[in-house]
């Protein structure tokens, strides 16, 4: 992924990462990322 590096995320979640794309412009994409999941 071009400009991917920096993007954290953490092993304790299930889905550390999740990428959507943009309704209007397939070329685009909204990419969400999870820090670490506490049992709090």
């Amino acid at each position: 992924m071009p400009n991917g590096s920096g993007l954290f995320g953490n092993v304790s979640t299930t889905v550390s990462a999740l990428a959507v794309p943009h309704p209007g412009n397939g070329n685009l994409h909204y990419l969400f990322t999870l820090d670490e999941a506490t049992g709090d």
